[in-house]
């Protein structure tokens, strides 16, 4: 999480997301991530990561 909080796009790169795919996360386009992904009928989350603090 701390990689991808610093450099999204070349962790997203790593596992292997084109670039339309980096495009459509970073802007939020839901219509677009709904197309690349094949299939209309998903939910979306939001993960919030406190840390464990040590």
């Amino acid at each position: 999480m701390e990689a991808y909080q610093q450099d999204p796009e070349a962790v997203m790169r790593a596992h292997g997301l084109t670039d339309e795919e980096i495009a459509a996360v970073m802007s939020g386009d839901m219509e677009k991530l709904k197309s690349l992904s094949g299939d209309g009928d998903y939910q979306s989350y939001l993960v919030i990561s406190h840390g464990n603090g040590e």
